[in-house]
């Protein structure tokens, strides 16, 4: 029988949502709990300090918590079967997933910054987007980046990359495997519902927050 899950983890696209779509993928049930919700206080009145490791994303599985954001993917991944069965594509899948962690500097722009700040972090982001596209074409096997079959790697690029659009809604024109790529992540049964379901980020930059 499957583990009683909690996400703990705030209403954002951040890096809870790699975690959201392998559960989505693999229809595995869970509880989404707000973190004052969670541990009967606010982030900043010290539920920080109960964290393991003072940050979220956290899952509760049976009464046992898991942290850190990759770790969590991991388990959730296990749970769903996105994780490849030999050893070898296994680590490629974690160092693509490894990297979608580098280019998430692009969380905070899309859900914190405002005003001038804003401007500055989008700028210097887009400054090298273009190399890290260069990158992840030269990996992608198509349609996934390991081939015919989601791993959980996808849905950490996914999530990176529809994070990017948001700010720049083009910025992706240029690679047309990227896009099929985009294309086959949101036609996957569970993570389409998903996708099509969960709240839209409004007025980015200047008062970021889901709708």
């Amino acid at each position: 029988m499957a583990a009683a899950l909690k996400l703990v983890y705030f209403p954002v696209q951040a890096r809870g949502e790699a975690i959201r779509m392998c559960l989505a993928y693999g229809k595995v049930p869970y509880q989404e709990v707000a973190p004052t919700a969670y541990f009967g206080c606010s982030w900043r009145e010290g539920a920080k300090n109960k964290t393991p490791f003072g940050g979220l994303p956290i899952i509760e599985a049976d009464g046992k918590v898991i942290s850190q954001s990759g770790s969590c993917v991991r388990y959730c991944a296990a749970l769903a079967d996105l994780i490849p069965s030999d050893t070898i594509e296994a680590a490629q899948c974690d160092a693509i997933f490894e990297y979608s962690q580098d280019l998430s500097t692009l969380n905070p722009i899309v859900n914190v910054f405002r005003g001038d700040v804003f401007a500055q972090k989008k700028e210097e982001y887009f400054s090298t987007f273009p190399t890290a596209l260069e990158r992840l074409t030269k990996q992608l096997k198509g349609p996934f980046f390991l081939g015919e079959k989601p791993s959980y790697c996808d849905f950490g690029i996914y999530h990176v990359l529809s994070n990017a659009r948001y700010l720049s809604p083009t910025c992706l024109d240029a690679h047309d495997s990227i896009k099929l790529f985009m294309k086959s992540v949101e036609a996957l049964d569970g993570v389409k519902e998903y996708l099509e379901q969960r709240p839209t980020p409004v007025e980015i930059g200047v008062n970021p927050r889901l709708q």
